[in-house]
């Protein structure tokens, strides 16, 4: 899925969502895409290409699918979110409407179900969530990640105003990552440098 930014929108302060999760996985990608705009070239990795066909395949054929178990009444897919707020922009797998009167983003992920979900995807799937609560207009209590490899499954990610918090936080340490082109320190999580795009000219 490639997200657009907004027709209004300024290049210089918006931010893609994908971001979101990079910079919660290591702040240093924020630094290489965003200051010295070095891509990642993600075509080479086989998760990106199997997560696109997967994508393709479901989209082919998945169109009428409702999550029953969720509560779902209306399913919308390859939605387009932004944010005047966080100044944050992307697009969502499936928008969810819910039976209760709120809604919910559901986004795919092409790995197994780990026992509990990392904290970068947790940051991600926060941060759709306050998208989806700004373009929609609905409160959203939870966001949902369905991994595609076994074991599949879902998580559930509840919405606290402490996780809230948390992904504020971490956009705006984006921002200044950005603004002030500074060198971020690294993960503290150190086996994270095994899967990085950046890890031949990363001075860990």
């Amino acid at each position: 899925m490639t997200a657009a930014l907004p027709e209004t929108s300024d290049e210089q302060t918006w931010l893609p969502v994908t971001r979101v999760l990079e910079h919660a996985f290591c702040p240093r990608y924020t630094y290489y895409e965003e200051v010295l705009r070095i891509p990642q070239r993600q075509e080479i990795r086989y998760k990106v290409l199997e997560g696109r066909k997967v994508h393709a395949r479901r989209e082919r054929t998945n169109r009428g699918y409702k999550r029953k178990r969720l509560g779902v009444i209306e399913k919308l897919e390859d939605v387009a979110l932004s944010s005047e707020t966080l100044r944050l922009y992307g697009r969502i797998d499936e928008a969810l409407r819910l039976a209760d009167g709120t809604a919910a983003p559901l986004d795919y992920k092409f790995s197994p179900m780990p026992d509990k979900p990392r904290d970068y995807v947790v940051h991600q799937a926060t941060a759709y969530a306050l998208l989806l609560e700004e373009t929609w207009g609905l409160p959203v209590r939870a966001a949902y990640v369905y991994y595609l490899r076994e074991p599949r499954g879902h998580h559930r990610i509840e919405t606290t105003p402490r996780r809230r918090a948390s992904t504020r936080k971490l956009i705006r340490a984006m921002r200044s990552v950005r603004e002030q082109a500074c060198l971020p320190e690294p993960t503290r999580h150190r086996s994270r440098c095994r899967d990085c795009s950046f890890r031949t000219i990363c001075p860990q």
